[in-house]
C-alpha cells in the first residue's frame, strides 16, 4: 500500500512539471515589474518573440526579438528594431578609389543646423576601437586607415538617436557624408543576448534574477 501511494506521489510531481515545461515553453501576454510607477520592465510575449519596454512615454527604451527558455533560464535575443522614427544620415562618395578614404563628415540637428557629434570606429563586437569629436560647427574630416578590424561607424551626440552604418560603404574612396541627429524620445535597445534565471513561474507571475543578484518580479495583466 506504500509503495502504491509513493508511486502516485510521483506520478502526480511528474505531472505537475511537465504542464509547468509546457507552460513555459508557451508562455504568452504581457508582464509587467511590480513595485514600479510608470519606471520598470514590461516584457511582453508572443511566441517565439518578444518586446521589452522600460520607462514611460518619455526617454524610455524598447527592445524586441525572440525567446527560448531552456534549463530554469530566460534568454532574450535582441534584435535591430525595424522601421525605427530615428536619425537619418547620407553618403556621397567619389568613383575614384584611393589607399587612404577620408571621410568629410557633417552633424547637423533635425532642422539642418549645425550640431556638435561623436564619431565611433567599432569592431564585430560592437566595442570602440578609435573616437573622434566634431568642433562646433559639426564638422571633421578623418582619414580612414587600413584598420581590418573596423566593422561599424556610430555617430551620436546626448540626447539623439544614434546613426550606425557598415564600414563597407566608405572602405577605398573619399566621402561626404551628412548626418541630422533627431532627438530621442525612446532609446531602441541595440542587438544584444541576455539571460536571466528563473526563480518562479506561475500563469500570473514571473519571478526573475540576473546576475547582479537583482530580482525582478513581474506580473501578468489582463488582456
Amino acid at each position: 500500500m506504500l509503495k502504491l501511494t509513493t508511486m502516485k506521489i510521483k506520478f502526480t510531481i511528474i505531472l505537475i512539471c511537465s504542464s509547468l515545461i509546457g507552460f513555459a515553453q508557451n508562455i504568452t501576454g504581457k508582464f509587467v515589474q511590480q513595485n514600479y510607477i510608470d519606471a520598470g520592465i514590461t516584457l511582453t510575449f508572443h511566441k517565439p518573440t518578444f518586446t521589452y519596454q522600460t520607462g514611460g512615454s518619455i526617454n524610455g527604451s524598447f527592445g524586441t526579438g525572440y525567446y527560448s527558455i531552456h534549463k530554469n533560464e530566460l534568454k532574450l535575443k535582441f534584435i535591430k528594431v525595424p522601421k525605427q522614427d530615428t536619425s537619418f544620415y547620407s553618403i556621397l562618395s567619389s568613383s575614384v578609389k584611393s589607399q587612404t578614404a577620408l571621410l568629410n563628415i557633417k552633424i547637423q540637428d533635425e532642422n539642418g543646423n549645425p550640431s556638435k557629434g561623436t564619431v565611433v570606429f567599432r569592431d564585430k563586437d560592437y566595442s570602440s576601437i578609435e573616437r573622434f569629436q566634431s568642433d562646433n560647427h559639426g564638422l571633421l574630416s578623418i582619414p580612414l586607415k587600413q584598420e581590418k578590424n573596423i566593422c561599424t561607424v556610430t555617430i551620436d551626440n546626448i540626447g539623439y538617436y544614434r546613426v550606425t552604418f557598415p564600414i563597407t560603404k566608405l572602405k577605398g574612396k573619399n566621402s561626404e557624408i551628412t548626418v541630422r541627429l533627431k532627438p530621442a524620445a525612446t532609446n531602441y535597445i541595440d542587438p544584444k543576448f541576455e539571460v536571466y534565471k528563473i526563480e518562479s513561474l506561475t500563469q500570473n507571475e514571473i519571478i526573475l534574477s540576473t546576475n547582479k543578484s537583482e530580482t525582478i518580479r513581474l506580473k501578468r495583466m489582463p488582456e
